[in-house]
């Protein structure tokens, strides 16, 4: 091997070094919260809002030890590092107690905390109506018992060098909108689509990766509704998510039992990531069997 190879393999790996070492002594990205605008509405539905937190946050969040939102460690494989979800119950210091509704608007809609930092595996609900996102927060607010107060701190998240590089470089919050206006629930397919892709966010877990997902043009995610996203269970096991394209090989009545109830008509009981979504109504279940209907084939069934 000549000098110069010696010298350039040496140079590389000194780059290498130092860029690992950037990283790891980096602090994460802040970004700023602009809370000025956002004017929040009187008419929520704490029913509504229920509904919604059972259906998306509690399979991140709800903690069977504490029967409350208090967080867990997430079943992520290593390579990301140690990922806990935050506790969402009304505690002072270790939950939501003290951010205000204008922060949780900011913060369920970019994925940006109060203090600029960024959660990336989280779901963003850019597109969720003004009304629908006050009801969360209205629920959050509440007398039930899924968020009194947890004074405890399940663990402390902390990234590997993968998801630090992910980060800093790559996973960026979603774009702020202020102001979404409620859907038309009398267009089918168009509610329907609303549901799915956002107000409990199928097709997050039913497209290509969840980490990608496009929030805004949810329809042009890797693989929309042809399933592939890898979930892990609690014992660290690699899960893949069906594809939902064509969903006529359910019937609607299959489709109904199999979101509410968590049973497939092979009678395969759902396991999770998937959880029942009984506290759905038919109407909103049938919306989202008929706006699968509207889409192409994937064509691999």
């Amino acid at each position: 091997m000549s000098n110069k190879s010696k010298i350039f393999i040496v140079a590389l790996c000194l780059i290498v070094l130092f860029s690992v070492l950037y990283i790891n002594v980096q602090k994460e990205p802040k970004y700023p919260v602009q809370t000025d605008h956002i004017h929040l509405n009187e008419g929520v539905n704490l029913n509504e809002g229920r509904k919604m937190t059972q259906a998306i946050c509690m399979s991140c969040h709800f903690n069977p030890q504490t029967n409350r939102l208090s967080g867990v460690k997430h079943g992520n494989p290593s390579k990301f590092g140690d990922i806990y979800s935050a506790n969402i119950t009304k505690d002072s210091v270790f939950g939501i107690g003290t951010w205000t509704d204008e922060e949780l608007v900011y913060f369920l809609r970019t994925g940006i905390r109060r203090d600029g930092s960024y959660v990336f595996d989280m779901p963003k609900y850019s597109l969720l109506s003004d009304n629908d996102i006050y009801s969360v927060i209205a629920f959050l607010r509440s007398d039930d018992e899924l968020v009194q107060p947890i004074h405890s701190n399940i663990g402390e998240t902390k990234y590997s060098f993968l998801t630090k590089v992910l980060v800093k470089y790559f996973f960026k919050p979603a774009k702020w909108i202020a102001h979404v206006p409620d859907i038309d629930k009398r267009d089918t397919i168009t509610w329907g689509k609303y549901i799915s892709t956002v107000k409990y966010s199928c097709a997050n877990c039913h497209s290509g990766n969840n980490i990608f997902y496009n929030n805004l043009r949810p329809e042009k995610s890797w693989r929309y509704f042809k399933g592939g996203d890898p979930h892990y269970d609690e014992n660290n096991n690699e899960i893949i998510t069906p594809s939902l394209r064509p969903v006529e090989r359910y019937s609607r009545a299959e489709f109904i039992d199999m979101v509410k109830y968590g049973f497939r008509k092979d009678t395969i009981v759902l396991r999770r990531p998937m959880i029942p979504f009984s506290m759905l109504d038919d109407d909103e279940v049938n919306a989202i069997y008929v706006y699968l209907q509207s889409l192409d084939k994937d064509e691999n069934y």
